[in-house]
């Protein structure tokens, strides 16, 4: 082979990896949302809730017995009611702190990259001007408008 026919196979084993890697995840998910539901787990409600093929999932081991497993299991049913309610409160109260939290440290990182910003700035501008200061000090005497040599 050569080094082009070489590079092609490699992007198409990583293609075909990510691939794979894409259906087990949707595969995956689909397992989880099927429990959360409380619908029935079989290899057609995978199959069609993750959008893989049925031989997909027979084919890969850990899922064919991720599937099994659940499958023999009774589907868990959601309580309804003031228990649900109440850890619906608590999950957002524990949402609200998490993102505020989040945003307290955003705030102060940005508070700080907008000091070092500005020192950079006025280091910057300090270069700049002590640059011009040396150019025009180095400059030779203007020669005129048209320059050293040349007739008017």
């Amino acid at each position: 082979m050569t080094e082009t026919n070489t590079a092609r196979v490699d992007r198409l084993r990583a293609a075909a990896a990510r691939k794979s890697a894409d259906a087990k995840a949707r595969a995956r998910r689909a397992l989880v949302s099927l429990a959360n539901r409380g619908a029935p787990i079989n290899f057609n409600t995978v199959a069609n809730e993750a959008s893989v093929s049925k031989g997909y999932l027979y084919g890969d081991p850990d899922l064919r017995h991720e599937i099994t497993e659940r499958r023999r299991q009774p589907p868990r049913l959601l309580e309804p009611g003031p228990r649900s309610a109440r850890s619906k409160a608590a999950s957002a109260e524990v949402k609200l702190a998490v993102a505020t939290d989040v945003i307290r440290q955003l705030r102060a990182e940005n508070e700080q990259l907008r000091g070092e910003n500005a020192t950079l700035r006025g280091d910057l501008l300090a270069t700049h001007q002590a640059s011009r200061l040396r150019s025009k000090s180095t400059e030779p005497p203007d020669k005129g408008i048209l320059g050293p040599g040349a007739e008017a």
